[in-house]
């Protein structure tokens, strides 16, 4: 008898656990499900709002990247701009100092030079333990025409991620990632400040404002117009082939990452993709990736990370051997003012050159970024506000980007980009209004704790 009601006991045992793990398999199908239709949902919307004439800007469909800049006279007509915009800046700059820095960032980004080598030996020069590249580029505006112009020779399925994007090789082997366009340039991504996908444009801007605040930690980002059928489909791998598909006269591809279905596919108008040519770093030069960041989120809605509750947060963190010295802190701290003007909230991990002593932590991945203009999410700055301490050479560069110098100088460079433009007002204005932001906050710290403690000064 006693043994029969242990059996019994047993067999209710085993199935409330086989309830329960068909009840949490049961949820994360559903879950699973209600996350394709609202991606769906969003799919088709963006069908349905988006034609030709918004996005491609005249380029016939039988024309190839470089004929399509040759026809409307790209290069003649950024350099009549590079004589406006040179004269803006020195009306409107009144800092010295800062206008010979915005008037070479101009110089490096407009075509001013020739290259008389190829293009894609200059980021091996460029490249070293401090930098992606140095503070003077004069050849960088001929770079990124060369990335928006230079024929595909080879197409496959992108890196690892959660976000879809493709692996391309331009004549002469350079390897560039590419991000295709996903929204037009003024719908605005609600939900959490990590929602929706990868904004191409993003990556653009995100590049030139590192630029512009001193950090030169982010690879070269270039916009171009690809026709797919005729630039890209006959030199993809077949894994990347594979993945094409049509709707109505719209070729359409899916790729191969996290998120990629057929169903949430990036699509052409017509053949010509807009999209994001991101420079991949030299072989020379392999990545350490660091997970987690000391910041990330927990990415649930009903759960908090540590440093969200943790008003001693920072001074763990000071105590593992990775930040308790060298440079990785203050480069957080630094992409940590990057990452909230731009709107970033997704800085889920991190990458320093593998074996190098003292690497920069690259800021590499800014597609979460200019999603909504309306909001700033302060939380992003937490690094910065619960150490409270900046380099000096950070805090002076954005007191002299105050009072509109930020938001000019940032469309000025965006306007030599083959796909301007690149953001819209919305977006301009809200990257000025969260500088003050940032700049509060530098100073409610200095109130508190001393421009000694909370600016510091590097040897070079």
């Amino acid at each position: 008898m006693y043994l029969n009601y242990r059996i019994l006991m047993r067999t209710r045992v085993i199935t409330l656990l086989l309830s329960a793990m068909f009840l949490l398999v049961y949820f994360a199908l559903y879950q699973q499900l209600r996350f394709d239709q609202e991606e769906n949902n969003k799919f088709t919307k963006f069908y349905r709002n988006n034609t030709l004439s918004q996005h491609v800007s005249g380029q016939k469909l039988g024309k190839t990247s470089k004929q399509y800049l040759q026809e409307i006279d790209y290069i003649p007509k950024k350099m009549q701009l590079y004589r406006r915009h040179l004269q803006k800046l020195q009306t409107d700059i009144k800092d010295e100092k800062f206008l010979v820095v915005a008037e070479n960032l101009l110089n490096d980004t407009a075509l001013l030079t020739t290259l008389n080598n190829s293009p894609w030996q200059l980021p091996s020069e460029w490249v070293n333990t401090k930098e992606i590249m140095p503070e003077s580029v004069p050849q960088l505006g001929r770079l990124m025409y060369e990335m928006a112009t230079r024929r595909i020779t080879g197409a496959d399925v992108g890196f690892k991620g959660s976000q879809l994007k493709a692996t391309l090789f331009l004549e002469g082997d350079q390897r560039v990632a590419f991000k295709p366009q996903r929204y037009r340039r003024n719908e605005i991504i609600s939900g959490s400040p990590y929602s929706g996908y990868d904004r191409h444009n993003g990556e653009i801007a995100a590049f030139h404002l590192g630029r512009i605040l001193g950090f030169r930690r982010t690879p070269v980002a270039v916009g171009r117009r690809i026709n797919l059928r005729q630039e890209l489909k006959p030199v993809a791998k077949p894994r990347l082939l594979s993945t094409f598909v049509e709707n109505g006269n719209n070729s359409c591809f899916y790729g191969e990452c996290y998120y990629c279905r057929s169903n949430l596919s990036a699509c052409a108008d017509g053949s010509i993709m807009e999209g994001v040519m991101i420079l991949w770093l030299p072989n020379s030069w392999p990545l350490k990736v660091h997970r987690p960041h000391p910041w990330r989120r927990t990415y649930k809605q009903n759960k908090t990370a540590q440093w969200q509750y943790d008003t001693q947060f920072c001074d763990k963190v000071r105590r593992v051997p990775l930040y308790s010295s060298g440079r990785l802190l203050l480069d957080i701290i630094d992409t940590s003012v990057l990452d909230y003007l731009i709107g970033n909230a997704d800085r889920h991990l991190f990458e320093t050159f593998l074996g190098k002593q003292d690497s920069i932590m690259l800021i590499l991945d800014n597609g979460k970024s200019f999603g909504n203009p309306e909001i700033d999410e302060i939380t992003i700055l937490a690094p910065l506000y619960q150490c409270c301490m900046v380099r000096d050479s950070t805090w002076k560069r954005l007191q002299a980007l105050a009072e509109g110098n930020l938001s000019s100088l940032l469309k000025i460079l965006l306007e030599y980009d083959p796909v301007s433009p690149i953001l819209t007002d919305q977006h301009y204005n809200s990257v000025e209004r969260r500088l003050l932001g940032v700049i509060i906050v530098i100073k409610k710290c200095i109130e508190k704790h001393s421009e000694e403690i909370v600016l510091i000064t590097e040897a070079d």
